[in-house]
């Protein structure tokens, strides 16, 4: 307490020697000390920034200049731009954080092949092989953060100086190839709070004037220094900074390395705030860095710490009349008009490459920019998978607004390698594993084209290669394939599982295909191959099957939905095939399955979900390597995994789950509760079929591995099945 008071005591000495000697400047008159607000990092305790800003202006106290690190960047921009503390929060709780963390593009945003390769793919870190194997430079991209930063700093466009925003601004990165400090003030705002907010490792970072930048928390966590050179009379630091962990929580790896980081920042800020007159620290030990979802709570805290000073801050409040002078002052230089643009341009990429892409932005000149828009466009570039951060801004010129798209191409590929780890149980005594990769890699061959390479080993097993090839810019394609696939799969007797059916088949097919848009995919094609089933184990035996194939196919699919464990969207897959020779099959004859599933929200936690999807061979006896299989979670979970079988199948189910919780954040995403309940059945002919009905309940959890299942189910008579899965999307 004693020292507190000496601390106040010289800060008033400080403040009032700076009252005789204030020169004029803008913003700021003859009679008044110039005040600086150094607004530091803390990752979600930053929220708290809001609240100091929101008690200085009910207390007609005004800011003169505005330097601000990471989260203090962020807030800090914002209010130097002329938005309110309410607008700040407002802004906050528009985004989905839970989403904008993650370390994918969201689910909904990914164009169709993308979708697949998250469905087929699901570990959430995509790594690259540029010149050799390579980690992503960052956990996540953060693209809804440059998207919203974008759009709040659309008036501004490309400032010259950052001195000309309402209150003059400055942000702190540090270039991470030289380790030297960068104090960003000017060119295009939404990069440079980006950049300032790029913590190593977690977020990608920015490419900014031949500079690679990242977070400015490391060499200046609380930039006093910088908003003292600025010209602040008066220099108010506010340290969000998160306190050093005791020794309970240092008996692990992860604990020392975070530690050593606390420790780092913890000095660098020490030294910094020499350069302040008084040091806010709102009392945010209950709050983490990831709390982003705390917000008026974590405001309310900085409003606190405020009004705890307002000893000394109270000595820096206007009378009304200069107070209203002050805000006159600063709406003067405000900005809310959203700029015309008369062209589009992308920079950041290959000359090829920006051209394909401004060319899809020229509908939206010729006029104000439309944000939303415009977003929805960006969203579907990110979620091509050819490009990392993405933001823009309009710069004027002599022929008008332009708008400029920064999008930069990730850093450690093409090539890209998405992986799987895939299990799935109804006994402890049968684990059934698949792990797999997918190699990706465009413009192989010509612009625009994909490479996709598939192996993966296990109880099953897979190696397969395709060559997308676009014809044309409204979405046609060929598709040339092949592909080697080895399946097993337990064959049941009254219940009890008696043998297994292995089926080894190679083909080599030909697709035309079409995207009528970015969710849907239609494909026609031909394939020809070899098809070996027969048993592999146990007494029982289901017949071998050994020839040539040749069939024509088709396949429409959409997706809709907007995650591997969706809650909202619907998602229809139609493949239907015209087997003109296999084995097993005396006449041709059709094959044809439907899949589909719908989710909706029910409240604010709750989703409600539906499947239906059915399977028919059309009067024709299929062969058993072309059954169709019911059975294992989720598709009537009481029976063993494929238990059911026959040339036609029906099934559908009803269910709900409900949100109870999330995983730490970059470790996964939501948890649920849910339950369902399945009806179906397998059969040759419809009258003869035996439809079945189960009840299933359990646990989903989204996690960096894809969805995690556990969960049981209760179906007619005696039957009961525990079972667990990972990296199956859900249902």
């Amino acid at each position: 307490m004693m020292r507190r008071q000496a601390i106040a005591c010289l800060s008033l000495v400080a403040l009032s020697c700076s009252i005789l000697t204030t020169p004029p400047v803008r913003a700021a008159s003859a009679q008044r000390p110039r005040v600086g607000l150094a607004l530091g990092g803390g990752a979600a305790r930053g929220y708290a920034h809001i609240g100091v800003l929101r008690w200085l202006e009910e207390h007609r106290i005004p800011v003169d200049f505005i330097a601000g690190t990471s989260m203090g960047a962020l807030v800090g921009g914002a209010y130097a731009m002329g938005y309110s503390p309410g607008e700040i929060v407002s802004f906050a709780e528009s985004l989905d954080w839970d989403t904008a963390l993650q370390p994918e593009v969201p689910y909904a945003s990914l164009t169709f092949r993308r979708k697949e390769d998250r469905r087929d793919y699901p570990f959430a870190l995509t790594f690259g092989l540029r010149d050799r194997f390579r980690l992503p430079t960052g956990l996540s991209p953060v693209h809804a953060v440059g998207m919203l930063l974008s759009r709040i700093s659309l008036p501004y466009g490309d400032l010259y100086s950052f001195d000309s925003l309402p209150v003059p601004f400055r942000c702190v990165a540090v270039d991470i190839e030289s380790g030297e400090q960068v104090v960003l003030a000017d060119g295009p705002l939404w990069q440079a709070l980006r950049a300032s907010m790029a913590i190593p490792g977690v977020f990608t970072p920015v490419e900014r004037g031949g500079r690679l930048l990242v977070d400015g928390g490391l060499l200046n966590n609380v930039p006093a220094d910088v908003v003292r050179r600025m010209g602040a009379d008066v220099v108010i630091a506010v340290d969000v900074s998160e306190d050093l962990a005791d020794r309970s929580a240092l008996d692990s790896l992860l604990g020392l390395a975070n530690q050593s980081v606390a420790v780092m920042v913890l000095n660098n800020t020490r030294e910094m705030l020499r350069h302040a007159d008084l040091v806010l620290a709102p009392d945010v030990r209950a709050i983490s860095g990831a709390d982003y979802t705390r917000i008026r709570e974590t405001e309310a805290l900085g409003y606190a710490a405020a009004a705890e000073r307002a000893r000394f801050l109270e000595t820096l409040s206007l009378d009304e009349q200069s107070w209203k002078d002050y805000l006159r002052d600063r709406e003067s230089r405000k900005r809310r008009e959203i700029p015309e643009a008369e062209k589009a341009t992308v920079a950041g990429l290959p000359e090829h490459e920006a051209a394909g892409v401004s060319a899809r932005l020229q509908k939206l000149t010729g006029q104000a920019v439309d944000s939303a828009r415009l977003e929805r466009e960006l969203q579907r570039l990110q979620g091509s998978g050819r490009y990392g951060i993405v933001g823009y801004h309009v710069a004027q010129s002599a022929d008008g607004g332009e708008l400029v798209v920064t999008a930069s191409p990730p850093r450690h590929g093409p090539p890209f390698l998405n992986t799987s780890f895939r299990v799935r149980s109804t006994r402890l005594t049968d684990i059934q594993m698949l792990l797999g990769t997918r190699f990706t890699t465009f413009d192989r061959f010509r612009r625009g084209d994909e490479v996709r390479i598939d192996a993966g080993v296990g109880r099953n097993a897979l190696v397969r290669a395709e060559w997308y090839a676009p014809l044309s810019r409204n979405g046609l394609f060929i598709a040339p394939r092949l592909s080697y696939v080895k399946s097993v799969q337990d064959v049941f007797v009254t219940g009890r599982r008696v043998s297994e059916q292995q089926a080894r088949e190679v083909e080599a097919g030909f697709d035309l295909g079409w995207h009528p848009g970015p969710d849907s995919e239609i494909r026609l094609g031909y394939f020809t191959g070899h098809l070996l089933s027969s048993p592999a184990a146990g007494l029982f035996k289901l017949g071998r099957d050994d020839g040539s194939v040749q069939a024509l196919r088709a396949r429409l699919a959409y997706d809709g939905q907007d995650g591997l464990v969706p809650t909202r969207g619907a998602r229809v897959e139609l493949l239907a095939d015209w087997y003109l020779q296999t084995p097993g099959a005396p006449d041709p004859y059709l094959s044809a399955e439907l899949r589909s599933s719908f989710y909706r929200p029910a409240g604010e936690r709750g989703v409600l979900f539906l499947t239906a999807s059915g399977g028919s061979s059309f009067g024709q006896g299929a062969p058993v390597s072309r059954q169709f299989t019911l059975g294992g979670p989720l598709r009537l979970g009481a029976y063993g995994v494929n238990e059911l079988r026959g040339s036609e199948y029906l099934f559908g189910s009803a269910g709900y789950m409900r949100r109870v919780g999330r995983l730490p954040q970059f470790a996964g995403g939501k948890v649920y509760v849910g339950a369902s309940v399945e009806y179906g059945a397998a059969f040759e002919r419809l009258s003869d079929a035996d439809f079945a009905a189960c009840i299933s309940a359990g646990l989903v959890m989204e996690t960096l591995a894809g969805p995690v299942f556990f969960g049981g189910s209760w179906g007619e008579g005696s039957r009961r099945t525990a079972y667990f899965a990972i990296g199956h999307p859900f249902p």
